[in-house]
């Protein structure tokens, strides 16, 4: 399952030692793990009926610690998050003047539930990667992975086989991933009949101190407090399993008995009705309409996240809750649970960008609760944590 990248931009032969799918993914996990800082340009390319099409989208700047900065060139658009301060602000220029930007506060960890932030292009976000190293860890072991050069960068490129939306023959994508870093440089959806689609890294810089000052837009240009920062408020455990108690048909926040090794729980945030936990719109006994719980975890580069939602109407159901348009047939596979709180329930597991890789499971009295897993993991850690799920609490 080797591939040649003759004629993708940016990549050439090369011989640095070869791999095989297991020790890719190895040091994929090693590399994110240690990654202090990344950042470089993106690019989508490919072909429409036959004609090359090239597109700059932007640059970004990710540390470990969790701040961003994403600059969407041609629209003008400029996103940061500092991660200390949990203050984002997105603001929009012209001709290198700043409209205005608007300002988040007190905002929960960053991770797949809360970005990417105010509509910011997920080609830019780390969903990508994520599904690289998700696709890599469904190869078997023993698979061989060619050697190739990325702009002076050492790296490895794989190929698996895609379904595609719509039916058809099915396509195929490749990924080219970088050995020092472990971030993926490309990730490509070629369909039966030739036709690409991919998006890649330029420019890459790896482990380069980043000044918080790059973290922060400057102030003035009309700023405006957004309420997307009085949605979700930051709780203890213990005030995450009380918010249960406020559910008219029972509801049980769940966190996990098992995690990957190094991950550590970062944050518990909470709504009700998508408010302030009633102290920003009151809501009176007895008219709670949906509660969320959200806990984040995270190890150096990676986060996922353990979200348990319920609506007293319009419930969850079987839905989706990361569902994303996109070319790939997103394929959900069902996967009964046979150990922790929710077994004999039956998850499903979703790999396809642009969603990050993930798991959710229906329960509750008619289908009211719906529990979900997703970030940086495979589709065995997705499985492994939804059978560890066990009250908060607990």
């Amino acid at each position: 399952m080797a591939v040649s990248w003759a004629g993708v931009p940016g990549v050439q032969h090369s011989a640095p030692t070869p791999a095989t799918a297991d020790t890719v993914l190895a040091r994929v996990q090693q590399a994110l793990e240690r990654l202090g800082s990344i950042s470089g340009d993106v690019v989508e390319y490919g072909t429409a009926r036959g004609h090359p099409f090239t597109q700059h989208v932007g640059s970004f700047t990710f540390t470990a610690r969790g701040d961003y900065r994403i600059e969407q060139t041609g629209q003008g658009i400029t996103f940061t998050y500092d991660a200390i301060r949990r203050v984002a602000q997105r603001c929009v220029y012209r001709d290198g003047e700043a409209l205005y930007s608007e300002v988040a506060r007190d905002l929960p960890d960053p991770g797949p539930f809360f970005s990417p932030w105010m509509g910011t292009s997920q080609v830019l976000d780390r969903s990508v990667a994520a599904y690289a190293r998700a696709v890599i860890a469904e190869l078997d072991p023993d698979v061989p992975v060619t050697p190739v050069e990325w702009e002076g960068r050492r790296a490895w490129s794989v190929t698996v086989p895609e379904p595609l939306a719509g039916g058809g023959d099915d396509g195929t994508a490749r990924i080219v991933v970088d050995v020092q870093s472990g971030y993926p440089l490309a990730v490509e959806h070629w369909s039966a009949d030739g036709e690409v689609s991919g998006t890649r890294i330029q420019n890459v810089r790896v482990g380069d101190h980043v000044p918080r000052s790059r973290f922060t837009l400057a102030e003035g240009a009309g700023d405006k407090l957004l309420p997307m920062s009085e949605r979700f408020r930051r709780l203890s455990l213990q005030q995450a399993a009380a918010l249960g108690s406020r559910a008219a048909t029972g509801f049980t926040p769940y966190s996990a008995g098992w995690v990957p090794r190094g991950y550590r729980l970062s944050g518990v945030t909470g709504a009700v009705d998508g408010a302030f936990l009633g102290d920003y719109r009151p809501v009176r006994a007895g008219e709670t309409g949906s509660l969320t719980v959200v806990l984040t975890y995270r190890r150096g580069f990676d986060r996922f996240c353990i979200v348990s939602r319920w609506r007293s109407d319009n419930p969850p159901g079987s839905d989706d809750p990361f569902d994303e348009d996109s070319a790939a047939l997103t394929e959900s596979i069902p996967v009964e649970l046979t150990s922790g709180s929710l077994r004999g329930e039956t998850a499903n597991v979703v790999l396809g960008l642009p969603d990050w890789p993930h798991l959710y499971v229906t329960t509750g009295a008619g289908g009211s609760v719906s529990v979900s897993v997703a970030g940086d993991l495979t589709r065995d850690e997705l499985a492994r944590i939804a059978g560890s799920f066990r009250p908060i609490g607990d």
